[in-house]
C-alpha cells in the first residue's frame, strides 16, 4: 500500500504572511519563467522557523515551484487533493513556531480520511524533526505494509 509521510510541514506558500513577503520575488521569478530564462538564478531572504532569514539563491524555475501561491507547493491545495484511500502519516512537532504548528494542524484536518492516517506530535522542533520522528516513521510504515 502507498503513503504519504509529511515531516513537519510548514511550508505553505498560500499563507498571506508568506505570500506577502514573497510577492516581488514570485513577480520576477515568473516574468524571467515567461520570458524563457527559467534557469536564471535569482536571489531571496527565506523565512524559516526558529525566525531564522537566510539569504539564498535559486534558479527562476524553482523558486516559482516552492514559493508561488498558486504552484504545486499550495499545501492547503495539496492537502485536501490527497487521493482518497491514501493513508497519511502527518507529523507537526511540538516545538514548531506557533504559526507553522497552527497551519500543519489545520491542514492535517483537510486529511480525507482514512482508517490509518495519524497525526504525530514529535518532541522537538522543526529542524529536528526527522530525527525525533523516526521511531513512529518506522512503527507507522510497519503497520500499514501489513496485508
Amino acid at each position: 500500500m502507498s503513503g504519504v509521510i509529511a515531516i513537519a510541514p510548514g511550508h505553505r506558500p498560500e499563507n498571506r504572511r508568506f505570500a506577502e513577503a514573497f510577492s516581488s520575488d514570485v513577480r520576477k521569478a515568473r516574468e524571467l519563467v515567461a520570458a524563457g530564462r527559467p534557469d536564471e538564478i535569482v536571489s531571496f531572504t527565506d523565512l524559516n522557523s526558529g525566525n531564522r532569514r537566510d539569504r539564498l539563491a535559486a534558479r527562476a524555475v524553482s523558486f516559482v515551484s516552492y514559493f508561488d501561491p498558486e504552484g504545486p507547493m499550495n499545501m492547503t491545495r495539496n492537502a485536501a487533493g490527497v487521493k482518497p484511500g491514501t493513508p497519511v502519516l502527518w507529523m507537526v512537532p511540538t516545538r514548531e513556531d506557533p504559526r507553522p504548528r497552527e497551519g500543519g494542524l489545520m491542514l492535517y484536518k483537510r486529511l480525507p480520511q482514512h482508517p490509518a492516517t495519524r497525526l504525530v506530535e514529535p518532541e522537538s522542533d522543526h529542524k529536528n524533526a526527522p530525527v525525533a520522528s523516526a521511531a513512529a516513521i518506522v512503527e507507522w510504515m510497519r503497520a500499514v505494509a501489513k496485508p
